[in-house]
């Protein structure tokens, strides 16, 4: 219910000319991540790749709200044995962004919903997690790099560190 109420609560806000206080502008982005698979249960670290499309809307010069969806791209070992691979990622974000000139470093908090796969042995396990994420990030014209905590459920962590370029339109 929480969820729900939050997604609607956002899609009324892409739409409310009140809510906006400076330029409102809405962008377009893409990110290539090396993502971090943490799981008490396995030895290792796997380290799949993803690569996850933005799409996001400034408020105000310093707020935005931005959704993203993200498919693998290739899958790592989690030790001898085991392969994990992203098979998608998405949530809905506020961005905060404290601007200088062509440099911009901004913080993210939002709701991820993360589909992973486990090959272990010849068999395959999926894990369908969701969480409160957080990152921060730098971005200087249209070029940005970020971590990213997307899920963090104690045991299991699914973090990225991305390389990504948005255009505004």
């Amino acid at each position: 219910m929480k969820k729900t109420t939050l997604v609607v609560l956002l899609a009324c806000l892409y739409g409310s000319p009140s809510f906006a206080g400076g330029k409102q502008q809405s962008y377009l982005g893409v990110h290539l991540s090396q993502v971090a698979y943490e799981d008490e249960d396995f030895a290792e670290e796997a380290n799949p790749t993803a690569l996850t499309g933005r799409y996001g809307y400034f408020f105000r010069d310093d707020f935005a709200a931005e959704s993203r969806l993200g498919f693998g791209l290739g899958d790592d070992t989690a030790g001898p044995g085991v392969d994990v691979e992203v098979d998608k990622i998405y949530g809905i974000y506020a961005l905060y962004h404290l601007r200088q000139n062509n440099l911009s470093f901004y913080g993210v908090l939002g709701l991820s919903r993360g589909d992973l796969t486990i090959n272990q042995s010849g068999t395959s396990d999926s894990e369908d997690e969701s969480s409160l994420s957080y990152g921060f990030g730098v971005e200087i014209k249209s070029l940005s790099f970020e971590y990213m905590m997307y899920l963090d459920q104690g045991a299991l962590e699914v973090s990225a560190i991305s390389l990504g370029y948005s255009h505004d339109f």
